[in-house]
């Protein structure tokens, strides 16, 4: 699921590899879902890799993805693999007009954001740990990593 691609101009994939750094052969990218043909199936309890290089050019808008003048708002940002739920497969619902549409499945997440503003200020769901060239962000047992920044931020 990359929810950016439903946005018009906004996401961009620059590359699609397996682990071994091969490119992914056959895949089809439409309305906000990334359909991946393997190469075999997939045995139970088998494991595969698969790197996803990508570009945002965030939207002007005052909304959980976007931006404005006072601050930068990031839902939804990154591509996720939806539960898979045996005897259905894979779950996920066309957006609405109301309502959230999304299924996440729990993961853990690990991410650094750097910042080229001097006295940018974050809030994520979890506490940083800074870093040389950023802040880095442990986050287990959750169901999605939502930030916002800004030089104004006020509690």
């Amino acid at each position: 699921m990359i929810e950016p691609h439903r946005y018009e101009s906004v996401f961009q994939l620059d590359a699609l590899t397996w682990g071994s750094g091969e490119y992914v052969g056959l895949y089809s990218l439409e309305d906000g879902i990334l359909e991946i043909t393997l190469p075999e199936p997939l045995l139970p309890n088998e494991i595969i890799s698969l790197f996803i290089s990508y570009a945002l050019q965030i939207p002007f808008q005052a909304s959980a993805f976007g931006y404005t003048a006072r601050q930068i708002n990031l839902a939804d940002w990154y591509p996720y693999i939806p539960p898979f739920q045996a005897g259905e497969g894979w779950r996920f619902n066309p957006p609405a007009q109301v309502g959230e549409h999304q299924i996440y499945d729990i993961a853990d997440y690990e991410v650094i954001i750097r910042s080229p503003e001097p006295g940018l200020i974050l809030a994520a769901p979890t506490s940083a740990q800074p870093m040389a060239t950023g802040s880095f962000y442990q986050l287990e047992a959750a169901r999605g990593f939502i930030w916002s920044a800004s030089l104004q931020y006020q509690t």
